[in-house]
């Protein structure tokens, strides 16, 4: 009787485990993943794969006895270990550098507020609104005649230092340069560091044909009902968008990108986050959607009439309600199409995610 062999469970858990994270943690460092910390939560995982291992070994090769790879279970475990630590220095240097008044900012919340109503500032087609917004919300809305009108809500912990400032300070609004300027209110120097704990959500109404850019670090951008041509950058946040009538370029870091109904060309991107452009009327302009660690979403009706080019490095490109005609399927996916006689031009760019395209 021939004697059993040997299986060791464990090495390709280990190596598995090794090639993921490093490629993780290379996405990390060129920008493409912003934060760590889901990570952490996922080294069950390892412990899983080492009893699929384990079982998978066992069913298919019948004629080996299969016992655990000890030297692999303790890197699996070291593994796990400076993970968990990282993990927990990671979490007492947030909180030390968030602590304000005595008490973590995290655990503070935003109980104290006041509105603020500046008068206004008179605005021509044409001319340029500049809107710079450190913490807090954005929000457009469609203005009568030739004036900008800005209201705010100004917040900040209901204690301590910040509470103490919030009270000296407003928003700025002035003419410079042929432009008109909107400014968060404008913390001295020597407060600097309470900065991210003043938070101001803007209301502002704009006259048509208004060129406006939009600088904003922390907080949502809301825009909607407009004939404006509009240039947002963002850090983290949201961008919502709804029937713009100019052109839109809208770019940020971290946050999901949504555009309903364009009105003229867009740009879109984002370097970690979704877009979505659904339109309800045809389009034909120029639309560049690029996402490097996300998913995008176009939904148009079949009387649009432009060439759309859609490629995506690591994911599928989905395609629903034209014909399924792509050479590619699943990682590198790429899809070309034209509409009508293709006066304009969507181009889909993603490098980690999917695509997908719907046209009714």
């Amino acid at each position: 009787m021939t004697a059993k062999g040997m299986s060791k469970a464990g090495p390709i858990t280990l190596a598995l485990g090794l090639v993921i994270g490093g490629l993780v943690l290379l996405l990390h460092n060129l920008g493409a993943i912003a934060n760590l910390e889901w990570l952490w939560k996922l080294w069950p995982v390892l412990i899983i794969g080492i009893g699929l291992e384990y079982f998978i070994k066992r069913v298919l090769v019948q004629e080996e006895d299969v016992h655990f790879h000890i030297p692999s279970l303790l890197l699996i475990l070291l593994l796990i270990l400076l993970g968990g630590i990282t993990y927990a220095a990671s979490n007492i240097g947030r909180n030390i550098d968030s602590f304000i008044g005595g008490i973590p900012f995290h655990q503070t919340s935003l109980d104290y507020s006041r509105n603020w109503q500046a008068d206004p500032v008179a605005v021509k087609a044409g001319e340029q609104l500049v809107i710079d917004n450190r913490v807090g919300r954005v929000e457009l809305l469609p203005g009568d005649g030739d004036v900008v009108q800005v209201s705010a809500v100004i917040q900040s912990p209901g204690h301590g230092p910040a509470r103490e400032l919030v009270d000296k300070l407003n928003p700025g609004i002035r003419r410079e340069n042929g432009r008109v300027l909107v400014t968060v209110p404008q913390v001295p120097d020597t407060d600097s560091g309470l900065t991210g704990y003043i938070v101001t959500d803007f209301k502002i109404t704009v006259p048509d044909g208004v060129h406006v850019q939009v600088q904003s670090g922390t907080g949502r951008v809301i825009a909607q009902n407009m004939d404006i041509n509009l240039a947002i950058t963002g850090t983290t946040g949201s961008i919502e968008l709804n029937n713009i009538g100019g052109n839109v370029e809208a770019r940020n870091n971290t946050g999901r990108l949504e555009v309903l109904d364009p009105g003229g060309d867009l740009i879109a991107e984002t370097n970690t986050g979704s877009i979505k452009v659904a339109s309800s009327k045809p389009l034909n302009g120029q639309y560049n959607l690029k996402s490097n660690t996300g998913k995008i979403s176009l939904m148009m009706p079949k009387n649009s009439d432009l060439v759309m080019e859609a490629r995506s490095a690591t994911g599928r490109v989905s395609v629903l309600g034209l014909p399924d005609d792509r050479s590619k399927s699943g990682p590198s996916d790429e899809y070309s199409y034209t509409l009508g006689a293709g006066k304009g031009r969507a181009d889909l760019e993603v490098g980690v995610g999917t695509i997908n395209i719907e046209v009714k």
